[in-house]
């Protein structure tokens, strides 16, 4: 096939001009439109539910858990868990927020002192070793220091060479706590914690 001044494309086909594209097909005007190359999709990066989940929790209990409330928190976790806590009330609480055995009176196991500490700093070694003096003066067998906002190095290290003594929890751990106790706390806490096991 021949276009209307006589040449035609490499597939016979022609435009007004009767010039053709690489392809044969020509525009309205004759000329040849360019190749378009492909254009690779997005990458649309993955999205961590359960870290979404986590973030949202720990941005609830934040706000939801201030001062003596996270020692609330921390009671509840431990009974929970089987604990006979007893807590000490809003105020200056002489380094131990809770004290707590196993069992219904709390004389079944290694009896615990409780520190918990709700602030806004990293807590240092200093609170670990006070801890430990007042396991010794209480009589508590085992420890259990809390720190909303994490540890020192210092802290960690020195909390290593202690590990068959004390624990510590940060914000993950009392997440990780809240999830897995979720179901045996009390309505107000878990409304609180989200209404809804975290993920």
């Amino acid at each position: 096939l021949v276009g209307p001044d006589g040449p035609a494309g490499p597939d016979g086909r022609a435009g007004a001009d009767g010039r053709a594209g690489a392809d044969g097909r020509a525009g309205a005007d004759g000329r040849a439109e360019p190749d378009v190359p492909n254009e690779p999709a997005p990458v649309i990066p993955a999205v961590d539910v359960g870290e979404l989940a986590r973030d949202q929790i720990r941005r609830r209990i934040a706000a939801r858990f201030r001062g003596h409330e996270l020692v609330r928190l921390v009671s509840e976790l431990l009974r929970a868990d089987g604990f006979t806590c007893d807590v000490s009330p809003p105020g200056p609480d002489g380094g131990v927020a809770i004290l707590a055995g196993p069992g219904r009176m709390g004389f079944d196991g290694p009896t615990l002192a409780v520190r918990v500490e709700p602030g806004a700093t990293a807590v240092d070694a200093s609170a670990l070793r006070d801890l430990k003096g007042a396991m010794s003066n209480l009589g508590a067998q085992r420890g259990l220091l809390v720190s909303w906002s994490g540890f020192t190095k210092e802290a960690r290290q020195e909390a290593r060479g202690l590990f068959f003594e004390i624990r510590l929890w940060d914000s993950d751990a009392v997440i990780a706590n809240v999830t897995q106790a979720y179901d045996r706390l009390p309505a107000d806490l878990r409304a609180a914690a989200g209404g809804r096991r975290p993920g």
